[in-house]
């Protein structure tokens, strides 16, 4: 192995990010939500959900409980049986 005279350091890459405006509240909402995928077998009822600009939000739970498919209701794939 040839010896090396000197290390070089990699460059620093500086990220700026604009802050954002304030959004009204709530940026997402659920009211009196009911989901299922027929309305015999409902899976998720009397959901009330809000996010705003200063939530922070973990969805935690064993598998098969809901959390994937809770998600895709608040991103629009899915959509609810009843409620808003």
């Amino acid at each position: 192995m040839d010896k090396i005279d000197e290390i070089l350091e990699d460059p620093s890459i500086v990220f700026i990010f604009p802050v954002p405006d304030k959004i009204r509240p709530p940026i997402l909402k659920i009211d009196d939500g009911v989901f299922g995928y027929n309305k015999e077998s409902i899976l998720l009822k009397n959901i009330a959900f809000g996010i705003d600009m200063e939530s922070r939000v973990a969805i935690l739970g064993p598998n098969g409980v809901g959390k994937s498919t809770f998600l895709k209701l608040l991103t629009g794939e899915l959509e609810l049986i009843e409620g808003q």
